[in-house]
């Protein structure tokens, strides 16, 4: 056995280090003034307790065996303060599997790697001192990049386990990587970075920033408030009843967002979002990618929207709008307490419905379908656009396309429209009404007027009369170019 106990602790040297590793029998149980605890591990049990009034100490036992073991672990003190753990090879008398408990002091640092592994970290500090709680707020203004640097905040843990389940508590910063791994958080603080294959993170009650990194993995975040930045490839976020910053970028994955109170940037590609009863009255949320499909329900705060392809759906928007939409993009909108602004081109399509302010349009080669608005203004070329329910003012340039605007409903005494190029125009009015045309003789001869005062721009005649007790008449001011077809009526 001896000779076996030897060429285990060779083995193990070539990967700990240039230092033999020492074959301990089990169990073990010592104090350690490790600055970082190394446990390189598989198919066993860690347990690990931080606490500002507890002693470091290291415990290992046989998982399966306990007090009756034969078995051995590897301890090794490197340079620089590093105790490593591992497993010597051999059989299961020799090697079994192995629990570690383990309670390190504020400022120890850990770093577990291993596969098949139950992983539980508790952090027992209710209270952080001010310096610690500094760094925290600090770590989460800065960029992935910069917090996971060597010897930063997030440095003092690091998890890289595969094949395991690993639960932190109250845990203050950690690296987290792994594959077909499952991670449970409640309550940790400071930033988290996380780079998962196959795994899943459940998150609860963060304080700090989360650096979100999957692939097929799938996370989610529950209460806390945090910068939650992430980067997704056929995986998915779940976001809910939570506050702070929201932003990242996926490819192929789904987004759902519920009750967040903050500022969200959201991007990508070809992704499934669903945003619903979030922000605030002064919150900002931008969405840009290709070919999302985003689905949205009692979104407050300004929302931005510059899309290629894909689609919008979404109702009941507090805050003022702002969308692009290109290559076929489609936006379906509906009960806007504020205005929007469109700009739409390549194909791109617009549904609006109950926009209780102005409509401001610029649309190219695409289409626009508004019904109840409160005032609509803008640019349309080539582009086909139907307008119904208008409840204040009009002022359109319309080149080329299609216009059908039913003015009839309106609460304006004046509208302004300009048709260039080869526009064709459909106008209802309501009754009393005139047109003050600015044409030449040629196209004047191309616009049908039907019930309503037909004048040149510069007439001077008297306008129709207001019947007495009636509503006030309405004048269109239209110019028209010679190749326009103008067709106007009352109602």
């Amino acid at each position: 056995m001896r000779l076996s106990l030897l060429s285990a602790g060779l083995a193990v040297a070539i990967i700990f280090g240039p230092c033999l590793a020492e074959a301990v029998p089990l169990p073990v149980e010592r104090s350690h003034e490790a600055r970082r605890l190394v446990l390189d591990l598989h198919d066993g049990r860690v347990e690990v307790t931080v606490g500002s009034e507890l002693d470091p100490v290291l415990r290992i036992d046989d998982l399966v065996n306990g007090a009756s073991t034969t078995g051995f672990a590897l301890l090794e003190e490197a340079k620089r303060g590093v105790l490593r753990v591992g497993q010597p090879h051999g059989d299961d008398a020799i090697a079994p599997r192995l629990a570690v408990e383990v309670v390190l002091a504020p400022g120890q640092m850990l770093f577990i790697r291993g596969d098949r592994l139950s992983v539980s970290v508790r952090d027992e500090r209710r209270e952080l001192r001010e310096e610690a709680r500094e760094q925290i707020i600090a770590a989460a203004g800065r960029a992935r990049a910069e917090v996971s640097a060597p010897g930063g905040l997030a440095d003092a843990l690091r998890i890289e386990v595969n094949d395991s389940d690993v639960t932190l508590s109250g845990v203050v910063a950690g690296k987290l990587r792994g594959r077909g791994t499952r991670y449970i958080l409640d309550a940790c603080r400071g930033p988290m970075i996380f780079d998962l294959e196959e795994g899943s993170a459940d998150i609860s009650a963060h304080w700090g920033s989360l650096h979100i990194s999957g692939q097929d993995s799938d996370f989610h975040v529950t209460g806390g408030d945090q910068v939650v930045e992430y980067s997704l490839l056929r995986g998915s976020l779940t976001v809910s009843q939570a506050m702070g910053t929201l932003h990242g970028s996926s490819l192929t994955s789904d987004v759902f967002v519920d009750q967040w109170d903050g500022d969200m940037n959201l991007g990508g590609q070809a992704n499934q979002m669903e945003i619903m009863n979030s922000g605030h009255e002064s919150s900002e949320a931008v969405i840009k990618g290709e070919d999302e499909g985003v689905r949205l329900e009692a979104v407050d705060g300004a929302l931005s929207f510059d899309l290629q392809g894909g689609s919008v759906e979404g109702e009941r928007f507090s805050g003022k709008l702002t969308l692009r939409g290109s290559d076929g993009a489609r936006f379906d909108l509906r009960e806007l307490m504020q205005g929007i602004h469109l700009e739409l081109k390549s194909r791109a399509s617009a549904r609006l419905e109950s926009v209780a302010k102005g409509v401001k349009v610029e649309l190219n080669d695409a289409d626009l379908v508004a019904k109840d608005v409160g005032e609509f203004g803008g640019k349309a070329s080539a582009s086909m656009l139907s307008l119904s329910e208008l409840l204040g003012r009009l002022r359109l340039v319309a080149t080329d396309g299609e216009v059908d605007l039913d003015l009839s409903e309106s609460s304006a005494v004046s509208f302004q429209l300009e048709l260039e190029g080869d526009a064709q125009a459909r106008v209802a009015l309501r009754d009393p009404c005139r047109v003050k045309l600015k044409s030449s003789d040629q196209a004047r001869q191309s616009a049908a007027v039907t019930g309503c005062q037909l004048l040149e721009a510069n007439s001077r005649r008297p306008a129709v009369r207001r019947i007495q007790g009636g509503p006030a008449p309405v004048t269109l001011n239209v110019s028209i170019d010679d190749g326009v077809d103008l067709e106007v009526w009352s109602r």
